[in-house]
C-alpha cells in the first residue's frame, strides 16, 4: 500500500479553518473514529433505566452496557485538489511575499467540500422520515411563525418537554434557516417578551438563546447552486430544528448526543504539494474521510415550514 505524505503546516491550516456560514457542526460535532466502519453509537430509553445496585457480601456485582449499538455506519472518502498555476505563485512571491497563495489553495477545496458536507447535514437533520411523530411538527396557516396569531416560544417550550420526556436531558441548541430567524426575530409575541432586553436593539440570536433559554442558537446561511433547478438555495430551507448536543469538552461518540459527524482520526488532511509539466501548476490534494450519522433521533425535534 502506498504511503501518503502528509503536509503538516497546511493539515493544520484546513483543521483549524471554519468553513464560513457552515452551522451542521452545531448538530454533528465531529467525532474522531479509528476504522473506516462500524456500528453507530445510538441511546435508547433502557439508558436511563433504574438498575438494583443493592450487593449482598460475597455476591456478584451488577453489570452496565456502555452505550447501544445501532445501524451500521461506513466513513466516506472524499477528496479534492486545489490547483496553483506557477505564474501565480511567481507574481506573488515577487510582489507581495506576504500572500498566503499556498493556504488559499488548500482553503479553496476545504471550503467546496465543507458546504457539501453542510448540505448532507441539513438534509438528515430536515429530513421528517428521520423523525417520529412526537418529534416533529409541520407548520401552516396561523401556526407559521411568520403569522401574529403563533406562538413560537410555546412552540420550542413543547418541542423542549419532548426532548426532556425521551432523552432525561433539556435541548440545547436551535438550528435556524434564514426565513426561520427572521420570523422568529420578528414574531410579535417574541418581540414584546424582548422588550426590556433588546432595548430598541436588533434582535440576535443570542438575544433569543437567552430568552429561549438554551446555550445557543444559530443561523444557517450557506447557500448552495441547484442544478437542475437553476438557482441558489438556502441549505437549510425554511425549517428549525431543536436539539441536544454536547459541548465540545464533552464529545465522545457514547455521549447521548442528536448526531455527530464521525471522522477518521487524523483528518481532514492535505497531501504533499505535486507539479504537473503539463498543466504547469502545483496541486494540493485535500482529503477528508467522514460521515455524518443521527446517534439518537428523540434528542431532536423538527420544525417544517416555520415561514
Amino acid at each position: 500500500m502506498a504511503k501518503v505524505t502528509v503536509d503538516p503546516i497546511l493539515t493544520k491550516v484546513v483543521q483549524g479553518y471554519v468553513v464560513p456560514n457552515t452551522v451542521g457542526h452545531v448538530l454533528f460535532p465531529r467525532v474522531g473514529v479509528q476504522k473506516s466502519g462500524g456500528k453507530v453509537i445510538m441511546f435508547t430509553d433502557r439508558d436511563f433505566k433504574i438498575y438494583n445496585t443493592a450487593r449482598a457480601p460475597g455476591s456478584n456485582t451488577k453489570r452496565i452496557d456502555v452505550g447501544y449499538e445501532g445501524a451500521d455506519y461506513a466513513l466516506e472518502n472524499h477528496s479534492l485538489e486545489g490547483k496553483l498555476p506557477r505564474e501565480h505563485l511567481r507574481d506573488a512571491n515577487a510582489t507581495a511575499p506576504t500572500i498566503k497563495l499556498e493556504q488559499r489553495a488548500v482553503r479553496k477545496p476545504w471550503n467546496a467540500m465543507g458546504l457539501g458536507l453542510e448540505v448532507q447535514q441539513a438534509k438528515l437533520a430536515r429530513d421528517p422520515d428521520q423523525y417520529a411523530d412526537s418529534n416533529k411538527k409541520a407548520l401552516s396557516g396561523t401556526s407559521m411563525w411568520t403569522d401574529p396569531d403563533s406562538d413560537p416560544v410555546q412552540d420550542i417550550d413543547d418541542a423542549k418537554e419532548v426532548i426532556r420526556s425521551q432523552c432525561g436531558v433539556e435541548p440545547n441548541r436551535l438550528v435556524l434557516s434564514p426565513s426561520g430567524f427572521k420570523a422568529l426575530k420578528n414574531n410579535p409575541k417574541v418581540r414584546a417578551a424582548m422588550k426590556i432586553t433588546a432595548d430598541g436593539k436588533a434582535i440576535s440570536p443570542e438575544m433569543l438563546a437567552e430568552l429561549l433559554d438554551l446555550d445557543e442558537v444559530v443561523v444557517g446561511k450557506a447557500l448552495y447552486y441547484d442544478e437542475q433547478a437553476d438557482e441558489t438555495k438556502d441549505v437549510w430551507g425554511n425549517d428549525a430544528i431543536l436539539a441536544y448536543t454536547p459541548t465540545s469538552g464533552e464529545l465522545d461518540r457514547e455521549e447521548p448526543a442528536f448526531g455527530y459527524t464521525y471522522e477518521m482520526e487524523g483528518h481532514p488532511y492535505v497531501e504533499a504539494k505535486y507539479y504537473d509539466e503539463n498543466a504547469k501548476c502545483w496541486f494540493y490534494p485535500v482529503t477528508h474521510e467522514r460521515k455524518p450519522v443521527i446517534a439518537g433521533i428523540s434528542a431532536g425535534f423538527l420544525f417544517k415550514n416555520v415561514a
